[in-house]
């Protein structure tokens, strides 16, 4: 929801959270079980969404979450060909900006490398670093032969599309981050 409400309808515990803390799914620790099920939430308060999603895990199912900072696996994303087809650095920059993300497709369009980073870190279900050196805003698409529309069934396929059509790498490593750990008050969280 673009005015900042934040919904979800038949969705998992882990991805209420991601809401309610405004991270990604795969920054989330659990150091508790989670509730299973799927679960639908709206917070259209005027202000403070994530607060009040957070209200609402810690009331009804005991759940907590703090930031620490962790090491981890991740995937680094990085430059390994300049100049790549389908990578166009964009010269001039607008206000509008999007990503959309479908069965084996990735489109951009006056996105930061950020951006790219955070559809493949939700994709690959793994922290994912941006260390391209890329500066501004890009536009491009990348398809590969997949029908996961948010977890890819062939994610080597993706690594593959992203190096031939982007000239990008993913490269495995261990790095401290930030992460969501989350647990019940009775656990000192």
């Amino acid at each position: 929801m673009g005015d900042g409400k934040k919904l979800g309808l038949c969705q998992p515990f882990e991805r209420l959270l991601a809401a309610a803390y405004n991270v990604s799914q795969p920054r989330i620790l659990a150091g508790t079980p989670l509730p299973e099920g799927n679960f639908d939430f709206i917070a259209s308060t005027a202000r403070n969404q994530g607060e009040s999603l957070r209200q609402q895990a810690a009331e009804q199912f005991g759940i907590v979450a703090r930031p620490e900072t962790n090491e981890t696996d991740v995937l680094l994303l990085t430059l390994n060909q300049h100049n790549a087809r389908g990578l166009k650095v964009m010269k001039i920059s607008s206000k509008t900006r999007w990503t959309r993300l479908g069965e084996g497709q990735i489109c951009c369009s006056n996105a930061p490398m950020w951006d790219l980073a955070a559809s493949l870190e939700n994709f690959m279900g793994i922290p994912v670093l941006d260390e391209t050196g890329i500066k501004g805003r890009f536009y491009g698409e990348l398809n590969w032969e997949d029908s996961g529309r948010f977890h890819p069934d062939n994610p080597e396929g993706l690594k593959r599309a992203i190096r031939d059509q982007f000239g990008l790498e993913l490269v495995p490593a261990r790095r401290s981050i930030e992460m969501l750990v989350v647990g019940r008050p009775a656990d000192g969280h």
